[in-house]
């Protein structure tokens, strides 16, 4: 291999470090901002500002762990030429790409279905539950048209 693909896939590599260092920082940031007692009052119920707090610091932890992870990952894969290869090609596998392709083209349409299911059964219950469920497939279809546009252009010169 060259010294200028050597390079390429540092610099890829390296980009992918940065990634992980702002996940988890913003991360990090917003579990301090919600334990701000601030916050925890635009709840009706304590019980209910309670389990949020729990779940920010539970994702919050689990999404630290994921990052620390992958960051660690790459930093070894940057001083181990074997590795750093051997990530390159594992990042860049036409049948992996394939495969993640058909998967979360699968996944999307199926979390529509489902989405649409959910919003049709808690419009019985909660007016507002069901304009979040429809918010979420709004968010879903703009981001799946995004998407496809921006694909489109790069991959086909359009």
């Amino acid at each position: 291999m060259t010294n200028t693909g050597k390079e390429r896939i540092k610099a890829s590599i390296k980009k992918k470090i940065t990634a992980y260092a702002l996940v988890a920082f913003l991360s990090s940031a917003l579990l301090i901002i919600s334990q701000r007692p601030s916050i925890a009052s635009l709840y009706a119920k304590s019980g209910h500002a309670d389990f949020m707090q729990g779940f920010v610091v539970g994702m919050v932890i689990a999404i630290e762990i994921v990052c620390v992870y992958q960051i660690s990952k790459y930093i070894n894969a940057l001083k181990d030429e074997k590795k750093l290869i051997r990530i390159y090609n594992e990042l860049n596998d036409e049948r992996l790409c394939q495969i993640e392709s058909l998967s979360g083209k699968s996944a999307v349409e199926f979390t529509a279905i489902v989405l649409l299911i959910l919003a049709l059964i808690v419009s019985f219950i909660s007016f507002e539950a069901t304009i979040a469920f429809l918010a979420a497939l709004t968010i879903l279809f703009i981001t799946k048209k995004s998407c496809s546009i921006y694909y489109t252009r790069t991959y086909s010169g359009e």
